[in-house]
């Protein structure tokens, strides 16, 4: 998940609410470590 969010924002092709809610999501589900989260805020 890490790698496709990464790819997204590297894209420019999202709005920033919108990744920024995906990322928390996926976090607090586990699909993210810490360093991820914060590395993609």
């Amino acid at each position: 998940m890490y790698e496709m969010i990464k790819s997204i924002i590297i894209s420019g092709d999202f709005k920033v609410t919108d990744i920024t809610n995906k990322i928390d999501v996926l976090w607090v589900n586990g699909d993210l470590t810490d360093e991820q989260r914060t590395e993609l805020h």
